[in-house]
């Protein structure tokens, strides 16, 4: 078998996993014409004026559950409907990918002769490609693992919105209730309610990069526009692991800030020297202080989680003169969000980068303010 061959072979085994035929889009899944047609249906059945009195009342707060229910529930169903077209699109360009390196292999596979001098000349360009072919397993098993992740998520919220209303019959506490019974705000006021298109901050624990913001499934507003009332689920924690981890950029080697041993100015014979790379391995929801608050969007209101994510840091050091000498042993280790932001404060000439699950990566300027808080 020759080097073209084993390629095939390895190419074949690599397109093996992104299946046969044409991929199932998200279409089946997605109910919401019906649910907000029922939606509408349910609001037109409200009082609106033409029946005043206490079970007025409460049939109106009862009838407003039932209709943010179902909108919630389009909403869910569009949302999982755009991940697993999502997903489509992932084996879509998987494949078309896949096709472009086998053709560019087999082009250069014919354009040289039969002999032991053109088996030879193919070996950089087999290795190119068996590079390549890996390369895109990978990222099309990261792009299908946070899709995952993502699903799972709507899922439990799909588990949350079912069990709303099995363990109360979508009623809650109505108004007109007895004395002790009345709806709380699901949310402290040490928690205040946000409105987008702004994100809110991050929690007290965590930084920019360390997580982020995901919106639950959406409620009718409350008294005055307000976040809804009621006994609203908390969502259940969760957590999910990222094989392969995703990386982000290393940040180069720099010297370590320190005054030099032999005067100042002076650049000593040896040089400690350090860069950072960054890697997420996982991500989930703890349901900790601050991680769960109410965020406002296109007049509905919304239980955003804050998804932390688990970082892992490679730390490599040398000392660089006329040889260099490699210290340590270069392991990945966990690593806190806010520990990133102060290694870069201990040494400033760092350009430090943090991937998310999705592949997208923060860059930490040298030169923006430092995260304040303990160590």
């Amino acid at each position: 078998m020759g080097v073209a061959d084993a390629f095939m072979a390895v190419w074949a085994r690599a397109r093996a996993t992104l299946g046969e035929g044409v991929p199932q889009d998200g279409s089946a899944f997605d109910e919401s014409p019906t649910l907000l047609r029922l939606q509408s249906q349910v609001q037109a059945a409200a009082p609106q004026g033409r029946w005043q009195g206490p079970s007025s009342d409460a049939y109106a707060f009862v009838n407003d559950r039932h209709a943010g229910a179902l909108g919630a529930a389009a909403l869910l169903d569009r949302r999982l409907r755009s991940e697993i077209d999502r997903s489509v699109a992932v084996v879509t360009a998987g494949r078309r990918d896949l096709d472009d390196v086998r053709q560019w292999v087999e082009n250069a596979a014919a354009a040289v002769p039969r002999t032991p001098e053109g088996e030879r000349a193919l070996y950089p360009v087999i290795s190119r490609g068996s590079g390549e072919v890996a390369e895109i397993l990978q990222r099309s098993q990261a792009d299908m693992n946070a899709i995952a992740g993502r699903i799972q998520g709507i899922g439990a919220e799909y588990q949350a919105l079912g069990n709303e209303f099995k363990l109360g019959n979508g009623d809650g506490a109505a108004p007109g209730a007895e004395p002790g019974e009345e709806p709380q705000l699901a949310v402290g006021d040490e928690n205040e309610p946000w409105t987008y298109p702004v994100d809110p901050p991050p929690p007290v624990n965590s930084a920019p990069g360390g997580g982020r913001w995901e919106l639950g499934q959406a409620y009718p507003p409350g008294p005055g526009g307000g976040p809804p009332m009621g006994p609203i689920p908390v969502p259940k924690p969760w957590h999910r692991s990222i094989d392969p981890p995703v990386r982000g950029g290393g940040s180069g080697l720099e010297d370590v800030v320190s005054p030099p041993s032999n005067g100042v100015g002076v650049r000593p014979p040896l040089v400690m020297q350090e860069s950072y790379e960054f890697r997420v391995t996982g991500e989930g929801f703890s349901n900790g202080d601050g991680h769960l608050r109410w965020v406002q969007r296109d007049g509905s209101w919304h239980q955003a989680q804050w998804i932390d994510y688990d970082l892992e840091a490679n730390h490599l050091q040398q000392l660089t003169g006329n040889v260099s000498v490699p210290l340590g042993d270069h392991s990945w280790e966990p690593i806190d969000i806010k520990d990133i932001y102060h290694l870069q404060v201990d040494n400033p000439r760092l350009t430090l980068y943090i991937p998310d699950p999705s592949g997208s990566v923060l860059e930490l300027d040298p030169n923006r303010p430092a995260v304040s808080g303990p160590r």
